[in-house]
């Protein structure tokens, strides 16, 4: 076989000392081929599209540093075009032929398959361009001593294909310009004309090779628009969701899949489809653990689960991404969410904990969440730590790119804090700056008064200076006329201001100092702030103020109220709060007070109480329209139970299926009885009540009853002698997943229901699988007992 080989320069052989693009052309049996050589000393970046049948487009990516003007070169072969764009060099190569791309990364002397390297990234390629080619390799000859290739199973000719294996037929290289320009667009922020060229680009290139990132970068973009607040009637995290299914199904080896999976699972909490959000998280963590993005989600999901009151679930998830997210933004923003929870609980001495440690870590990310950075810094300050929010505010100031506005209201609000945090000379710096650089800014006067209180003893100036003067005055004259009137003017001035927590400071001082006018707004702002815990649910705030301040209770909202007392275990106060409105003017509040107050009295263990004020209820609710009297009959029910009126029991749990039908009152009834016939060994009511239970709570998906349910009603079939429908129950429930003791215990209920039917070596083989347990429980020791009785009998 005759070859002839010549090398050709006019390519420029060497572009740059580190790119090098050569082109050689040969001669095999007449026919001419080419070869492309690209190597680079950093990573060139290489990919390859099938156009048609026997024809390709390589494009490599390399730096653009360095490198003049390159002329496009047309051979015979093949065509090169350049390009560069955004500091990178685009190498497009375009066969008129069959071709092959091989990476020749690898050394010869250091593998056995250099030119099996078939990854996208590499030091040196090599492009050969050859109209002899063929499209597959060669069959192996058929023999018995060949070596296993499957090869030609996995390749059937079906004629070109895409990287998805669609099929495909178009020869276009215009893509590339739009991936460009719509990249650039996005880093520009202009979402809106990212989505318009990507819908553009989809259509006249479906087959792309940069099809991955067009749509990746319209979910991008429709994120970006939502996130910042923009109105769109076309647009919403539906469209997000549609797109992440669909890009996940087509390309599910690339790069960007759990950002994809992230940006699903955040598009699924904004349409508040949970449940799917919680499964793709859970795809997230068990797939792409190490990913970034897997932490974001679990802090968006933390977020979702805390907005619909699983707090501790959420806390548990913020805690999870704090102490193993990878990245230290990522365990910043986790540490700031921890300190808002505590914040909202008013447990500002953990919030300022989680914030000293992003301050000392990552106080850049104030920056990126520059108005809930604000709104921290305020609480803080707020709650007398003005040195926290003192560093928050400092942090924002290093913002090169904060604008005017914020620049102006933030230092002012940093140099008042540092007064409050008492660092006079930063604070005098820092109002000192704002005067130069805002002489007639919106807050001038008041960063005027703040200097003026800095340099002399004002007693005219702002609020915060005057608490200070009433605070020497109250310091320097003990306990004295002038100390009193200090306090009492202090107190008054915190009332005007809605600084309630400031007047009950005095409480002590005010009541030792017998102090009437200051016990008039102590009970004043303890109502207030009694009303505003009332609204957030903050039980111990409000019972604290309840119990120590003399205010009208009936400013509060008293189903509230009894709902906090009940939380905190004040029953006592919870059951004379009851007794009190049990003669409400209204009927159907009186309904409500009554079962409370049965609720309380049973509680209180005076049973005949209970029953008489849930009988009262039923009586009366029984005449009001729309009245619920289902919680008074549970708690009838609970009564006559206790008082073994059990056929009683039965005619009220009968009214409570007809009131209630299949819900979870009723389930819980049902409960109630079977438990209650258990104990005092009326099998024969505890196995149907018990059955009951067990197929309600099915229906329901309710499982807080089982397995104990489901112990009660093999119990009662054992004692009914159905032992053989006791044994098929018990198998059934061993088949589930118990925990350890529930488990021993099923086993020692099925060993007794053998010998109760007398099939002596199935009970002892039960018995003998519970007595060896690893698990340490009374239900062993019974398995124990019973072995050793048999093997005495024996």
């Amino acid at each position: 076989m005759k070859k002839i080989i010549a090398a050709l320069f006019f390519l420029l052989p060497v572009i740059t000392n580190a790119l090098n693009i050569e082109v050689s052309t040969g001669s095999n049996s007449g026919k001419n081929y080419n070869i492309i050589s690209i190597k680079d000393t950093e990573d060139i970046e290489c990919v390859s599209q099938i156009l048609a049948y026997d024809a390709h487009r390589y494009v490599c990516m390399s730096s653009a540093e360095g490198i003049g003007t390159l002329n496009d070169v047309n051979l015979n072969l093949v065509d090169i075009r350049y390009k560069k764009e955004e500091g990178r060099l685009f190498i497009v190569i375009i066969p008129k032929t069959r071709s092959k791309i091989y990476n020749t990364s690898s050394k010869l002397f250091n593998t056995e398959k250099a030119l099996n390297n078939t990854t996208l990234k590499g030091k040196s390629f090599e492009i050969l361009i050859d109209p002899s080619l063929d499209e597959f390799d060669p069959l192996p000859k058929k023999s018995l001593n060949f070596a296993p290739d499957f090869s030609s199973l996995l390749r059937p000719s079906i004629g070109a294909l895409d990287l998805n294996k669609s099929p495909i037929a178009e020869l276009n290289s215009n893509d590339i310009d739009a991936y460009l320009s719509i990249k650039k667009a996005f880093e520009a922020d202009k979402f809106e004309r990212v989505l318009l060229e990507t819908d553009e680009a989809l259509k006249r290139y479906p087959n792309s090779l940069f099809a991955s990132e067009f749509n990746l970068l319209k979910m991008l973009s429709i994120d970006a628009l939502l996130s910042r607040g923009d109105e769109f009637e076309d647009i919403s995290y539906a469209d997000i969701i549609k797109l992440a299914k669909a890009w996940l199904f087509n390309f599910p080896s690339d790069e960007a899949y759990s950002r994809v999976l992230y940006l699903l699972s955040k598009s699924y909490i904004k349409e508040g489809q949970l449940s799917d959000a919680g499964y793709t998280l859970d795809i997230l963590l068990s797939e792409h653990k190490a990913s970034t993005y897997s932490r974001l989600a679990q802090l968006d999901y933390a977020d979702a689960l805390y907005a619909n009151g699983r707090a501790k679930d959420a806390i548990a998830l913020y805690e999870e991404v704090l102490y193993n997210a990878k990245d230290i933004d990522t365990a910043s923003r986790a540490a700031l969410r921890l300190a808002d929870t505590n914040i909202e609980k008013d447990k500002f001495d953990l919030a300022k904990q989680f914030v000293l440690k992003v301050l000392n870590a990552n106080s850049e990310i104030f920056i990126a969440q520059q108005s809930k950075a604000i709104s921290m810094a305020k609480a803080f300050k707020d709650k007398n730590m003005p040195d926290i929010a003192a560093r928050i505010y400092e942090s924002l100031l290093k913002n090169p790119n904060l604008n005017k506005n914020d620049d102006e209201r933030i230092l002012k609000d940093y140099g008042l804090t540092l007064i409050a945090a008492k660092e006079s000379q930063k604070a005098y710096d820092a109002l000192s700056k704002y005067k130069k650089d805002y002489p007639y800014g919106d807050y001038i006067e008041e960063v005027q008064k703040g200097l003026d209180g800095l340099l002399f003893d004002v007693k005219e100036a702002d609020s915060a200076k005057l608490h200070e003067h009433y605070k020497s005055l109250i310091e320097k004259y003990q306990d004295g006329e002038i100390a009193q009137k200090a306090i009492l003017a202090d107190m008054k001035l915190s009332l005007e201001q809605k600084e309630y927590k400031n007047v009950l400071e005095y409480t002590q001082k005010a009541r030792e100092l017998k102090l009437q006018e200051g016990e008039k707004m102590l009970n004043k702002a303890a109502l207030i702030l009694a009303k505003d815990a009332l609204k957030k649910r903050e039980c111990s705030r409000v019972v604290n103020l309840v119990s120590n301040y003399e205010f009208d209770r009936l400013e509060l909202a008293q189903f509230k109220l009894y709902d906090c007392f009940v939380q905190t275990a004040r029953y006592a106060d919870a059951l004379a709060l009851a007794r009190a409105h049990k003669d409400d003017d209204s009927l159907i509040d009186r309904v409500e007070w009554l079962y409370r107050a049965a609720d309380e009295e049973l509680r209180a263990g005076d049973v005949e109480a209970a029953l008489k004020a849930s009988d009262d209820a039923i009586s009366l609710g029984a005449r009001i329209d729309h009245a619920d009297v289902s919680n008074a009959l549970f708690i009838r029910l609970k009564a006559l139970l206790k008082l073994d009126k059990f056929n009683a029991a039965i005619q009220t749990i009968n009214a409570i299926e007809q009131l209630k039908g299949e819900g979870a009152r009723t389930l819980e009834a049902y409960d109630a009885v079977a438990n209650y016939a258990a104990t005092a060994k009326d099998f024969a009511s505890s196995s149907t009540y018990s059955w009951r239970g067990i197929e309600l709570a099915k229906k329901l998906g309710v499982k807080a009853y089982s397995p104990e349910l489901d112990f009660i009603y093999a119990t009662s079939l054992i004692r009914l002698s159905q032992t053989k429908d006791a044994v098929s129950w018990l198998k059934s429930m061993l088949a589930t997943r118990l925990n350890p003791k529930d488990r021993d215990r099923a086993i020692s209920l099925l060993g007794g229901a053998y010998l109760e039917d007398r099939q002596i070596d199935l009970a002892k083989s039960a018995l003998n699988e519970c007595a060896n347990s690893n698990f340490e429980s009374e239900f062993k020791a019974m398995c124990k007992s019973q072995l050793n009785i048999l093997d005495i009998a024996k």
